[in-house]
């Protein structure tokens, strides 16, 4: 469980909390966002590897990501 915070430089964005379970190399969530009016659960697929996570969702509202690994100091 985590929050997402998604803010692009253009207008938009979206921010909520994540829940899900992992299994091997792919985690199955289901985001809810926080300022929804109603609540609007939407499934969502992270797999890993070794330098990036792939973020997909069938919503189109949630899009798809692709996050590179970075290291924090």
């Amino acid at each position: 469980t985590g929050q997402f915070e998604w803010v692009p430089g253009e207008k938009g964005g979206l921010s909520g909390v994540i829940s899900g379970t992992k299994n091997g190399n792919v985690i199955e969530a289901v985001f809810n966002e926080t300022d929804a009016e109603e609540p609007y659960p939407i499934a969502v697929k992270i797999t890993l590897s070794a330098d990036e996570a792939v973020v997909t969702s069938s919503d189109e509202s949630f899009g798809s990501y692709t996050i590179k690994k970075s290291t924090c100091k």
